[in-house]
Parts: C-alpha cells; structure tokens; sequence
C-alpha cells in the first residue's frame, strides 16, 4: 500500500481550515468587486469585461484602476480609498498566494509550513494564522464601493 501524500491534515484544526476558507473565499469576492469597479470606471458593458478585465490578475487590475483615476480624476475621499486598498490587497495577496498556492512541507526547524516553491518561500503556521489578512480583508471590502463612481455591483 502507498503511503498518503496528506499527513499534513492532522495538524490543521478545523479552524484553520475555517480560516484558510474564509480568505479564499474574501479574496475571490474582493477580486470580483475589484473587477466590476473597472469595469464601471472604464464604462464597460458586462460583456466587455469578461474579455478585457477578468483575465487580468488582482494586481493588473489595481494598477489600471490608478491609471484610469489618474487620466479621469476620482473623489479625494474615493483616491484615498483605492491607495489604501492597493497597500493592503498587496500584503494580504502575499500571504494568500503562499497559502492557497503553496504545499505543506515538514521543516526541521520551524515544523509544518506553507513553502511556495515558485516563489522559493515558505510561511509558518503562525504567520499565516497570526496575520490579520482577514481582518483586512474585512476591511477592504469597506473600501472598494468608494472607489466605484457608481457603486452598483460593488
């Protein structure tokens, strides 16, 4: 019989797996809304968006959304707003992206963590778990309608 390659599954509670859920699933719905503000900014019908915008990562997005603030202007309270959010979505996408991208190795010194073998870097249980990411998120999605001249689908 073969061994599980799963052994990691033990050592993550049922809360973390919660935790792990909840900021995937943020994400995934902040990333959305991201897109759909774009969309608005850039005047597109929703079918224009699923060819131009929601091929583009998270990050492309945010920086075409500060372009197009720049060229057409925004509400200083909604400039704000989308400057807060490409600092924060930046740090949370770091953590995010060594979680839900990365495998679970058993290091010799720091025990269980998330190595993200593309990006040759690993995370601690306890930094994923200690990390406020969610919290963030929770707060980013605050941020997002502002930035959104009208915030339908935001």
């Amino acid at each position: 019989m073969i061994d599980t390659p799963f052994r990691f599954e033990s050592e993550l509670s049922p809360e973390d797996y919660q935790k792990i859920g909840v900021l995937s699933l943020r994400w995934s719905h902040i990333d959305h809304v991201i897109g759909n503000c774009l969309k608005v900014m850039l005047r597109l019908s929703d079918e224009e968006a699923i060819v131009a915008i929601f091929p583009l990562s998270t990050h492309q997005r945010l920086d075409h959304m500060k372009k197009v603030a720049k060229l057409n202007g925004l509400p200083a309270d909604a400039q704000t707003a989308l400057d807060e959010l490409r600092v924060v979505m930046t740090g949370i996408q770091y953590v995010r992206n060594n979680v839900v991208h990365a495998i679970i190795v058993d290091d010799e010194t720091e025990g269980h963590v998330f190595h993200l073998r593309s990006k040759e870097r690993s995370l601690t249980k306890a930094e994923v778990f200690c990390y406020r990411g969610i919290d963030q998120l929770r707060r980013s999605c605050g941020l997002v309608p502002e930035i959104c001249a009208r915030p339908q689908g935001c």
